[in-house]
């Protein structure tokens, strides 16, 4: 085979991957549409549970506190994190055991103030009605606050 054949085989290859890549890009489905509220699970609470105007005013009171007492959490379980990757230089297996027991009591700690907003949103609800909505919603909970998965 001599330079000009490998030179044509080369340049029909990398227009056939253009091809296919621009009609990739073309042809491609549109993502799917989002839920309305997937990124609103404030509105969601507010709708679902028909809350009035106090009611979301006492609930975003409740939100300002809950997302206050979560950072403080995250940073510690940052920062041990954080100790605890520094460590594969230096093992120190002691230390190790140390900071995987804080980074899981901070998580459970953490999980416990979750549960606890969720027990207070349910302590606005002021009738029967919205009671009943709420038990209908806490089965949807984890749904609705769970982080998007990831983009494949």
């Amino acid at each position: 085979m001599n330079k000009n054949t490998f030179y044509i085989i080369v340049i029909i290859g990398l227009m056939a991957s253009n091809l296919l890549l621009a009609s990739f890009l073309l042809f491609k489905k549109p993502p799917h549409p989002h839920h309305p509220h997937k990124n609103n699970p404030r509105k969601i609470i507010i709708e679902r549970l028909h809350f009035d105007a106090d009611q979301v005013k006492a609930y975003i009171e409740l939100i300002d506190v809950h997302g206050n007492r979560i950072q403080e959490k995250e940073k510690v379980l940052r920062s041990a994190k954080n100790e605890l990757y520094a460590l594969l230089v230096t093992s120190n297996e002691l230390r190790v055991d140390s900071l995987s027991t804080v980074i899981a009591n901070t998580q459970k700690e953490i999980e416990i103030i979750h549960f606890n907003h969720f027990k207070d949103i349910k302590n606005i609800c002021k009738n029967d009605t919205q009671q009943a909505d709420f038990e209908a919603l806490a089965t949807e909970l984890s749904a609705i606050f769970s982080p998007k998965p990831p983009r494949r």
